[in-house]
């Protein structure tokens, strides 16, 4: 049996479980009950949540991409097909919702951890895609350089700032506020704000 505990903003929300078989479990902790619930599948007033509840909503929070969860799974020495396993790499300390996930020994770190900030230019900017366009499952960077977990199945990568003023900066943890493609005339974006950036396809 392995836990994780699961924080949701700056509180443990509750440990996550993996029984013996694979299954796992949520239980919200007990001075958490009145606290914002993980999902509206996952109602505070209900202590426990089965393995049929949790198990899809942490997919949710993972690339639906094979090629990328393979491209983690070999670099954190995890398994793609266990969200529990993925999780519990260093991408599960920052995921969509502001939820983060920790093993119990390293909580204090988790919870202590502040962001990091690489600012780029417009030429880092361009290489960050330009790799995207080459090698669609870098979306942590080809030196892994991001540590965050982004949903969804197109090449993508994280940013945020002021992309008008030619730069922008991928943030290793900043509670996350927002996550939709801006469109090509919204490019100015607020310091709190995370920007998932898809590059756009080859023209045929």
């Amino acid at each position: 049996m392995s836990e994780l505990a699961v924080i949701l903003g700056e509180r443990v929300a509750g440990t996550l479980t993996r029984l013996n078989g694979g299954r796992l479990r949520f239980d919200y902790a007990e001075d958490y009950r009145a606290g914002t619930p993980l999902s509206l599948s996952m109602p505070v007033q209900v202590r426990s949540h089965p393995n049929g509840v949790v198990t899809p909503w942490l997919w949710g929070l993972l690339p639906d991409n094979e090629a990328v969860l393979r491209r983690w799974a070999r670099e954190f020495q995890a398994s793609a097909a266990s969200p529990f396993s993925m999780l519990a790499t260093p991408v599960g300390e920052d995921c969509a919702g502001a939820v983060r996930f920790a093993k119990p020994d390293e909580l204090e770190r988790v919870l202590a951890r502040s962001g990091a900030v690489t600012w780029l230019d417009e030429h880092g900017v361009a290489t960050r895609l330009r790799e995207l366009r080459e090698d669609a499952t870098t979306w942590l960077g080809r030196s892994f350089t991001g540590q965050s977990s982004l949903a969804g199945a197109q090449a993508k990568t994280r940013c945020c700032g002021a992309m008008s003023a030619g730069a922008c900066r991928p943030d290793r943890r900043r509670r996350r506020t927002s996550s939709s493609p801006p469109s090509p005339a919204s490019t100015t974006m607020t310091s709190t704000s995370t920007c998932v950036w898809t590059p756009p396809a080859d023209p045929a």
